[in-house]
């Protein structure tokens, strides 16, 4: 995923880079990447075979991740990430209280950078399992913002371990998208 810092035409990669010893969800498949073809062995190309959860790294979830009725990408088309993104420098309480509100009334979409991103969660070697996840408050607050269609986290899931899906159920099922996986540590606020 890129977005696009203000109006100066710059695009920043916000994803992160599939490698070996990626840190993956408790239970899921480690990214693997396998030479297949080579040149240096007969081969007029050189393929490479990937096995990897679809969860790994960056990736969006729709509401058919939760619910049998929900829909795909396909079904809402590559323009839905399109338009106004913020990202949010969010620090919340345990109520989930925060003191964010929207820079520009038609944001589309908001990206949460949380001591995940300061913490550097990406380069540690393995899945750190008390990184921050968004309040169920705070997805509620974002629900009720007009024309939120998607929300980004800045690991490996929206919500924290102990939260057992609720964060997931409440935005999907309000028709937000969830894109997981950001690394928004070299990103400002805004």
């Amino acid at each position: 995923m890129t977005i696009q810092i203000n109006q100066t035409g710059n695009w920043i990669d916000v994803s992160v880079p599939l490698h070996s010893g990626i840190p993956t969800w408790p239970g899921s498949p480690t990214f693997q990447a396998k030479l297949h073809r080579d040149p240096a062995l007969g081969s007029p190309t050189r393929d490479t075979w990937i096995s990897l959860d679809v969860h790994t790294g960056t990736h969006m979830e729709f509401s058919k991740h939760i619910f049998e009725d929900g829909k795909e990408l396909e079904e809402l088309g590559p323009t839905y990430f399109c338009g106004l993104v913020e990202v949010a420098d969010l620090v919340a309480d345990d109520e989930g209280d925060i003191s964010w509100s929207p820079i520009h009334p038609d944001i589309v979409g908001v990206l949460w950078k949380t001591g995940n991103s300061h913490g550097r969660l990406w380069e540690q070697a393995s899945f750190q399992p008390n990184f921050k996840g968004l309040p169920l408050p705070v997805a509620q607050r974002l629900i009720d913002i007009s024309g939120i269609r998607f929300v980004g986290a800045d690991y490996l899931s929206i919500e924290a371990m102990a939260t057992e899906g609720a964060v997931h159920r409440q935005l999907l099922g309000a028709g937000i998208a969830i894109v997981e996986g950001l690394d928004l540590g070299h990103i400002s606020p805004g």
